[in-house]
């Protein structure tokens, strides 16, 4: 029997104006997602990442502010992982698993802050993607995104990145990011269901059915922190 056709979709930077939009409309075509959330926006809309949960999709931390954790602070990296955690957890009632780090980009203290993300037991696994549709793009260029090209060029096993809400400067875009999604989730999952790919939240780093270039992506990224802190030590001697 030849195994599944795993797919994942994730969404980034939410809750946003259509985030429980966007999770409703999930649940109606059959299909979970992740979404990994910001604290200081889950403050902001507590109903929205409560409603998400409610519905079954994974809740994954992003952060608290989306900053970028090589060039933060201990206190801020602390902040940016284990107070969204802890935000995130007591508005959903259940402690996230799962980590995407702003910009996919680790520190080396962040590795160590993920091993004990609210207590000894609680460890968060960072998630990468391997396809970026590059859709918070396209929305800033005044585009819509083409669904098709999304069902082409997606592969089993994939971590697909979609963004359900926006930061910096780019802010105001957050409801014009979600209404993209809103028009072309209906005929992504159609085309890849088509394809006869299953849909899959992400519970864990490594889950079967991906892709092994997203693992060697996820491994080497981690390496790289790894040896920024191995120099860091080195300079300090």
């Amino acid at each position: 029997m030849p195994m599944p056709k795993k797919i994942f979709l994730t969404f980034d930077d939410g809750p946003g104006p259509k985030t429980v939009e966007i999770a409703e409309l999930l649940n109606h075509l059959g299909v979970k997602a992740t979404f990994f959330m910001l604290g200081h926006k889950a403050e902001i809309m507590p109903g929205a990442a409560k409603r998400v949960a409610e519905l079954g999709h994974e809740i994954g931390v992003h952060g608290y502010e989306h900053k970028f954790l090589p060039t933060a602070s201990l206190r801020e990296q602390v902040q940016e992982i284990r107070t969204a955690t802890y935000i995130l957890a007591k508005i959903t009632g259940k402690v996230p698993r799962v980590y995407r780090a702003a910009y996919g980009r680790l520190s080396p203290e962040s590795i160590e802050i993920l091993k004990r993300a609210l207590s000894e037991r609680t460890r968060l696994r960072h998630v990468d993607w391997s396809y970026d549709t590059l859709d918070w793009q396209k929305v800033a260029q005044g585009k819509r995104f083409d669904p098709k090209e999304i069902v082409k060029k997606a592969k089993a096993g994939d971590v697909i990145l979609f963004h359900d809400g926006a930061v910096g400067k780019y802010e105001a875009q957050a409801g014009e990011r979600g209404g993209n999604l809103l028009r072309a989730l209906p005929d992504i999952v159609a085309g890849l269901k088509a394809r006869g790919m299953e849909f899959e939240p992400i519970e864990k780093r490594f889950q079967s059915g991906q892709r092994l270039k997203y693992k060697l992506r996820c491994l080497a990224k981690e390496i790289r922190a790894k040896i920024e802190g191995y120099s860091k030590r080195r300079r300090r001697r």
